[in-house]
């Protein structure tokens, strides 16, 4: 898993939730602020506000923008602007002592005289050996499985509509790019919502795979060659 950012630049904000399809909300009857993605599973609870409306409540409140830029995460986070200062100073501090710090040669020591031959160490004694299997396999079953699950591949239609249907997406196609107008030469990608049979017509035509994972709440798929 990559390492999370922080950031409180507006634009930088904006353009990375819009590009992931998400919109500016808050919890319903209260002052929490959130992103709102279409089909998640607590979208009833949240009420849209305006990006004006969402960034002021985000300079007031003093907070961060912490996100991974990766194209297919999602993960994003509010926390205090004080706490994202802390964490990229004590980052700052951690790679200057790094590379600060010679690196250590081992030197052998002569005076003239022929230096000695290491002693034979001892054969490990059968309740020596156990102990160190013993902590092998201690160590091996606390260690921590992988963050992403491995992802499949198909190219079964109704596969893939159950799949992605039940994520709230809908199959679609690039209509045309264009630049924001508030960012001069900042690409945007408009799409545009096609039928099941246009969508599969073309997947088996350009000979192309679905790859996803099949978890309920993670939405990553990709299309890749067969």
């Amino acid at each position: 898993m990559a390492s999370a950012k922080s950031t409180i630049d507006h634009d930088e904000i904006r353009q990375w939730v819009e590009e992931r399809g998400g919109h500016p909300a808050r919890v319903k009857g209260t002052e929490i602020l959130r992103i709102d993605y279409p089909g998640f599973s607590g979208e009833e609870s949240l009420q849209r506000v305006s990006w004006d409306e969402w960034l002021d409540a985000f300079d007031e409140n003093k907070l961060a923008f912490l996100f991974q830029d990766e194209d297919d995460s999602r993960f994003s986070k509010l926390i205090e602007r004080k706490r994202a200062t802390k964490t990229k100073k004590r980052s700052a501090a951690v790679s200057a002592a790094s590379a600060k710090r010679p690196a250590q040669r081992r030197t052998a020591k002569t005076d003239g005289r022929d230096a000695r031959p290491a002693r034979a160490g001892r054969p490990h004694s059968k309740k020596t050996a156990a102990s160190t299997k013993k902590r092998a396999a201690s160590t091996k079953s606390t260690k921590k499985p992988a963050v992403s699950a491995a992802a499949k591949r198909t190219t079964n239609h109704d596969l893939i509509r159950r799949w992605v249907e039940s994520r709230g997406g809908w199959p679609a196609t690039v209509k045309a790019t264009k630049s924001r107008g508030d960012s001069a030469g900042l690409l945007r990608i408009e799409l545009e919502r096609i039928s099941w049979n246009d969508f599969f017509k073309k997947f088996d035509r350009e000979k192309l795979a679905f790859l996803y994972q099949d978890k309920p709440r993670s939405r990553f798929s990709k299309l890749v060659r067969k």
